[in-house]
């Protein structure tokens, strides 16, 4: 008897467990629940923490028991009353009862509803389909059971359906909104992705040259000068910036151009680096000089292994103030050195990415509002089939006498319970008065 028992209830196990794992996992992506445990002590303190999906998932899993038993069930019952009355609630049992029976017979199919991993504080990530199945399928079942009943219990007409199309349409339409606000989530990530690149390549570039100005400080043996030191310092700072994700860029990426020139240093000012900036200057000014022609035009030493003109996307912005300390349109110079042009670059992309990842963060936590209408929208499409499920069953048609079959029932058994209730009262009472002071 225990293995039918197992073998009968060991679908639905698997169905709500799998679900559970599915809203412990929206869940914990929209911030409202966590798979992390804490263990105390007798005098209150931590001895242990550790993460356990599967625990958390329990608490769902209880509550879609608890709603399958005591909601769904009964739901069913009284919707198939509604339309067949007694056959009608036992092919709803029926119907319920399905899982349990193919799995007895063996014609239920190995579905593996829990997921393969689990995602911790996964911002976005929805679980499997196969987990987000039951949910939909119990959300339809409902929607289907209450519109019956509010159809009978109402003695509505085809009326309700005209007015409950209005929310069918407007709920589908609703839906497309879903795919247009995906290009803009799209969008967003290709942004990140390509402005994320952009800073690695400028990171990369910025190293190589300042690699190359090291070897000519050792040549000329002025290691000791301020920004031969930075040269060889910040290359553990542009290898971060190289090989960092977006988030971890914009955490720790450049604020101003000071996180750059004295990446190890607090407190300093725009001053400190002009040091620094005069160095670099001079080195450019010797390895590709720029002749003046006239008050207007200069000509810019040609193109070599040394002097280069920087790629036009590491020069978005201008170098800093003040005005005049190097030539504004040094993205059209050749240097052997564009650090007065890719600095301020990488500090305007870590801005550039701290928005664009903002809004990533933002379009993933908005992709569980969307597991959740999906789950309402189950609803509506439930009510949708109950309003053909009655017109099937003909209930504008029957007589007044077989409408509000539902709450004619309630009040027969309201009526019986308060029946049995005065009874036993009365019984009660005439003991008491045939035996008054003994112990009953």
């Amino acid at each position: 008897m225990y293995i039918v028992i197992n073998e009968f209830i060991k679908p639905y196990i698997q169905m709500f467990y799998g679900a559970a794992y599915n809203i412990q996992q929206s869940l914990e992506g929209y911030g409202l629940s966590s798979s992390n445990f804490l263990e105390f002590d007798g005098s209150g303190k931590i001895v242990e923490s550790y993460w356990s999906p599967a625990q958390a998932a329990l608490v769902p899993a209880f509550f879609m028991t608890a709603y399958f038993v005591f909601v769904l069930l009964p739901l069913a019952l009284s919707a198939g009353y509604v339309l067949n009355r007694r056959k009608g609630a036992i092919f709803s049992l029926g119907i319920l009862m399905l899982p349990g029976i193919l799995n007895l017979i063996g014609w239920w199919p190995s579905i593996n509803f829990a997921p393969e991993e689990f995602t911790i504080s996964g911002a976005g990530v929805m679980g499997e389909a196969f987990g987000y199945l039951p949910l939909l399928i119990v959300g339809l079942i409902t929607g289907w059971c209450i519109t019956v009943i509010i159809y009978d219990s109402f003695s509505l007409s085809d009326k309700f359906r005209n007015v409950y199309d209005h929310l069918w349409y407007c709920s589908a339409i609703a839906a497309g909104l879903f795919f247009i606000a995906d290009s803009s989530v799209n969008k967003h990530n290709q942004d990140l992705a390509m402005e994320s690149e952009f800073s690695k390549q400028a990171s990369a570039y910025l190293a190589r040259q300042l690699r190359d100005y090291h070897r000519f400080c050792i040549e000329k043996d002025i290691t000791d000068s301020d920004s031969c030191a930075w040269a060889s310092n910040v290359q553990q700072t542009l290898t971060d910036y190289i090989y960092s994700d977006p988030v971890i860029f914009v955490e720790f990426g450049p604020k101003e151009t000071s996180d750059i020139y004295f990446p190890f240093l607090n407190g300093v000012n725009s001053k400190d680096a002009l040091k620094i900036r005069g160095e670099i200057r001079a080195y450019n000014e010797l390895k590709c000089p720029v002749r003046q022609l006239s008050f207007t035009s200069r000509q810019y030493s040609k193109s070599s292994t040394v002097c280069e003109r920087a790629p036009a996307n590491f020069c978005r912005s201008f170098p800093e103030p003040p005005k005049g300390f190097v030539n504004e349109s040094i993205a059209l110079q050749t240097v052997a050195l564009a650090s007065e042009c890719i600095v301020p670059t990488l500090v305007r992309s870590r801005s550039i990415q701290e928005g664009l990842v903002s809004k990533v963060k933002s379009d993933l936590r908005n992709r569980h509002f969307k597991w959740l209408y999906f789950l309402l929208f189950s609803l509506v499409a439930g009510g949708k089939i109950a309003n053909a499920t009655t017109k099937l069953a003909s209930l504008d048609t029957r007589p007044a006498s077989e409408r509000r079959r539902l709450v004619k029932l309630v009040v027969q058994v309201v009526k019986w319970s308060l029946a049995v209730m005065c009874t036993l009262v009365r019984l009660a009472s005439n003991l008491i008065r045939r035996f008054p002071g003994q112990d009953l």
